[in-house]
């Protein structure tokens, strides 16, 4: 803001009578006047346009701030969310981790319980060849008897399945020599054992005991046959 015009001063030596110092004192305060005014209207509209200007500065840094504020409260939406994902992420890799490891786990498990198998099984089926090579060669031995057996007591032998084999004796009933007996033994395991036998003889238990431990074929058809020709008489 400019100062105020200082007064006018007037050499009033310079005047010869007080009227024409007045006069002069008024023309000198005439114009003081009008500057003044005229200053004091410049500062005035000087004033305003400054209000104008601040009060338009006031309402762009409001809407600044306002837009500052919404520009705010997004990214801290977007930093939420994005920290959600991150959070989401982190558990889905944890239980990928967890279930991956579980599988590793179990994967072994089933490998070591797929050796024990094999190695069960390897077993089995070493037991089996020695359990066939054992039933051929006692087959072998008992072949000229069985045969005899065949012709002359009435014995068949025959398959009823696989690791099945039908014994079928005749000549057993005194009142009826064509009536048959049967059994089936199952020669699979490394037991024997009988799965049907017609009539039931109640001791086939312990003949099947004793069997499994001499593991003399031909003593059992021996016991068999008299067990059978027990039964036949009741």
């Amino acid at each position: 803001m400019k100062s105020a015009p200082a007064l006018p001063t007037v050499d009033f030596s310079l005047l010869t009578n007080l009227k024409d110092r007045m006069d002069a004192f008024t023309v000198e305060f005439d114009k003081f006047f009008i500057a003044g005014r005229e200053q004091l209207r410049k500062e005035k509209n000087d004033f305003a346009a400054g209000m104008a200007e601040d009060s338009s500065q006031q309402k762009a840094l409001i809407q600044a701030i306002e837009k500052t504020k919404i520009d705010q409260h997004e990214l801290l939406e977007v930093m939420q969310n994005e920290r959600a994902e991150v959070q989401e992420v982190r558990a889905s890799i944890s239980e990928y981790s967890k279930k991956q490891e579980s599988l590793s786990g179990h994967k072994e498990l089933l490998e070591g319980q797929i050796s024990e198998v094999e190695e069960i099984l390897a077993k089995k089926r070493a037991a089996m060849h020695i359990k066939r090579q054992e039933l051929a060669s006692q087959h072998a031995k008992n072949r000229p008897e069985l045969q005899a057996w065949e012709s002359q007591l009435g014995l068949r032998i025959e398959t009823a399945g696989t690791d099945l084999l039908r014994f079928t004796f005749t000549r057993v009933d005194e009142k009826d020599p064509d009536r048959p007996c049967r059994m089936i033994v199952d020669v699979s395991g490394p037991d024997y054992d009988v799965t049907e036998c017609s009539p039931s003889l109640p001791a086939m238990e312990s003949m099947l005991t004793e069997l499994n431990s001499s593991r003399d074929f031909s003593a059992f058809l021996k016991v068999t046959r008299q067990a059978f020709k027990s039964a036949c008489r009741i």
